[in-house]
């Protein structure tokens, strides 16, 4: 799981690495508490988010496929 820019200002482009082609993938991303501020889903092997909502700090993307499971984190500033 690639995500870029990190730090992020404004939007977070999110890439799995590898040959999957992901169908119907859910995307999540949760504060440092674990609750979820974002959730969406996505196709593909990459997706853009929107930071609006979100305050600066450090935050966990997890992405999951049918197949796999994917995490990573991320500052905001």
């Amino acid at each position: 799981l690639v995500i870029t820019p990190n730090p992020a200002h404004d939007n977070i482009t999110i890439t799995i690495n590898g040959r999957l082609k992901i169908k119907n993938g859910t995307l999540k991303i949760f504060n440092v508490l674990g609750s979820i501020v974002k959730e969406t889903t996505f196709h593909g092997d990459k997706t853009t988010i929107q930071r609006d909502g979100m305050a600066d700090g450090v935050y966990f993307v997890r992405a999951c496929s049918k197949e796999r499971v994917w995490t990573a984190k991320i500052i905001i500033d």
